[in-house]
């Protein structure tokens, strides 16, 4: 005779539950005590890592590959090259900085970007851009790091850009010519009145010439709205208002109000006639 016998029932269970934490790898920058990491053998450069933190470990990196000893905040470079700091905090969780790039000083490290040509009339001030940061600008039309080509006037000026920095080698200068463009010169001379129905020329001594382009407004009333010397017909006091452009894009502007008289006027009905009508003058 076979015998079955009935197999006992299991009994699940559950562990106790575990809670995991998930925190952000730490970030990491570096700063220069020499602007733009520019460096000279005469002068060691430091780079310093941010944030400080005495609870997290620190591993400077040349190149990718870790530098022996480098293990604190600051580290004083020695050489040209891409720097880069790991940091480690009590979690165990690494982030790296940006590579900062170490470049060798050199005259040509100093530079000043191009001045655009401007307009003797533009009272704007362009910002002059010199590296590396820190240095001081001069030269005509030149106050603080900007450029007012009005107060420069007309020509070809020479900006200048120096920088020394007592804490390193970078030492120099940088040129650049600024161009002012002369504006063109109009004047409209004083304001005029004319009786209605009559014109005049406007403008008479003020052609400059085909290189200019002129536009006069408003147009009403002018034979023709772009000559340097058109006529005006108006029908009521106008101002006039001429706009010449040089070929460089440089523009003046002056205006002129032309007035309008009107001309007496003469009846030619008489009273009294015996009409019947106003034949009594009553003062």
């Amino acid at each position: 005779a076979v015998v079955l016998k009935k197999k006992a029932a299991c009994n699940p269970s559950e562990s106790p539950a575990v809670s995991i934490k998930v925190v952000p790898n730490p970030t990491a920058t570096i700063t220069s005590s020499v602007p733009d990491g520019l460096f000279c053998v005469s002068n060691p450069l430091q780079l310093t890592a941010l944030p400080s933190d005495n609870t997290v470990k620190y591993q400077w990196l040349r190149d990718s590959v870790p530098l022996p000893n480098a293990t604190s905040v600051q580290y004083d470079v020695k050489q040209i090259g891409k720097y880069t700091v790991q940091v480690t905090d009590p979690n165990g969780c690494v982030g790296s900085s940006t590579p900062f790039e170490v470049k060798p000083f050199a005259q040509s490290s100093i530079t000043l970007l191009t001045i655009p040509a401007r307009c003797s009339n533009d009272t704007a001030s362009a910002l002059l851009v010199g590296t590396p940061a820190g240095g001081t600008f001069s030269g005509s039309g030149v106050t603080g790091n900007k450029f007012t080509p009005q107060k420069a006037g007309a020509g070809k000026h020479e900006i200048m850009y120096a920088i020394n920095d007592t804490k390193s080698c970078v030492n120099g200068t940088a040129k650049q010519t600024a161009e002012v463009v002369a504006s063109p010169i109009v004047n409209l001379g004083p304001d005029q009145d004319i009786s209605d129905k009559s014109s005049v020329q406007l403008n008479t001594n003020g052609n400059l010439g085909a290189a200019y382009t002129y536009q006069w407004t408003p147009p009403l009333g002018l034979d023709l709205p772009t000559s340097a010397s058109p006529f005006a017909s108006p029908d009521k006091t106008t101002t006039y208002s001429l706009k010449v452009t040089d070929a460089n894009g440089c523009s003046t502007q002056d205006d002129i109000i032309i007035g309008i008289n009107q001309g007496v006027h003469i009846p030619d009905v008489f009273t009294p006639n015996g009409d019947g009508l106003n034949d009594t003058w009553e003062i």
